[in-house]
């Protein structure tokens, strides 16, 4: 491709030889030392750039399919709660839930990335229109073969956030308008986790003799439980260990 309104010519394949290099031939006819090496800094970066962004192609890929499948059952899930499903209720919130954190757990795992490709696509498109190609007959410019290799790279890791960042709009929506449901959800399974901890006391399980002699013998004062009110004064020693 010709570069700089026709001041220098430049070739390249974007291949990696064997030796791991890749290869750019710059001929100089009309550059000045300075045009050279901002051309070479610009053709440098474009590959570096390129490269970056592609880096977010594998996780688009992996993501797909499992954005397929939150679709298909948010889109039954929100079908069951249109029939108002009563008898099912519990069961579709929970359903709900596990789906949200599906959605969440997609957007915390790619998002940086995929921020990152749009950013560095556009820095590739900028720095090739610094080049101010013009086509040479039979071959390719720059700004053609990355409209053909990288763009549609771009695209795909641009259409995956886009379906992530739905999902979650969809999830929000749906959310809000059972939030009563899945506050009652989350209330009755947070009163059967306490109704099962280990660590559940009953205080008046504790006479009031039994707690003043327990007090009285470990060098503290009791606690008034009429008055609402705790005084400590302990006379033994006070180790404090944090693990």
């Amino acid at each position: 491709t010709q570069i700089a309104e026709g001041a220098g010519l430049l070739y390249t394949h974007f291949r990696i030889d064997d030796d791991g290099c890749g290869r750019v031939w710059l001929v100089n006819h009309d550059l000045t030392l300075a045009q050279t090496g901002r051309m070479l800094q610009r053709v440098f970066e474009i590959e570096a750039y390129r490269v970056l962004a592609l880096l977010a192609l594998p996780i688009a890929r992996r993501q797909a399919p499992r954005i397929a499948a939150i679709e298909s059952a948010l889109a039954t899930l929100t079908d069951g709660m249109a029939r108002d499903e009563g008898d099912k209720d519990e069961t579709l919130l929970r359903e709900l839930m596990r789906l949200a954190a599906e959605v969440e757990s997609g957007i915390a795992a790619s998002q940086f990335r995929f921020g990152a490709c749009e950013a560095y696509y556009g820095l590739v498109l900028r720095r090739i229109a610094e080049l101010r190609e013009q086509r040479l007959p039979g071959l390719q410019t720059i700004d053609e073969f990355m409209s053909r290799r990288l763009a549609p790279a771009a695209s795909t890791c641009a259409n995956v956030a886009q379906r992530l960042n739905s999902l979650a709009a969809v999830q929000r929506h749906v959310h809000l308008h059972r939030r009563p449901d899945v506050d009652d959800l989350l209330d009755r399974s947070g009163e059967a986790v306490r109704g099962r901890s280990p660590g559940k006391l009953d205080l008046d399980a504790f006479g009031p003799d039994r707690h003043h002699d327990r007090a009285g013998r470990a060098g503290v004062c009791p606690v008034d439980r009429e008055g609402g009110t705790v005084e400590a004064k302990s006379a033994l020693p006070v180790g404090l260990g944090v693990h």
